[in-house]
């Protein structure tokens, strides 16, 4: 399991007690107005969503990264790191 560690955050493969607080931030339309098309998600949608990252995870050995605050325990939100491709430019659109 891929885990990556700072003073203040761990990066970390998704887990069944991230999908509601994911779905709080999925269904804040002043988050979600700057991801695709603007919609909020419910929670239903999210975890179609968590277990969709975490497929990837599987078929392709990386995927995006639950964000967890180290002080609290309390997820953050999510990241990713990209692979390198040819022709993949800064400020591409990445999901």
């Amino acid at each position: 399991m891929v885990t990556l560690e700072t003073s203040r955050v761990i990066l970390r493969r998704w887990r069944e007690e991230d999908i509601a607080p994911m779905a709080d931030v999925n269904a804040d339309p002043e988050v979600m107005r700057w991801i695709r098309d603007g919609g909020v998600l419910n929670q239903l949608q999210t975890r179609g969503r968590v277990q969709t990252w975490e497929s990837e995870w599987e078929s392709q050995g990386f995927g995006l990264f639950a964000v967890e605050i180290r002080s609290t325990g309390e997820l953050a939100g999510l990241t990713w790191t990209l692979a390198e491709s040819p022709g993949r430019q800064a400020g591409d659109e990445c999901f």
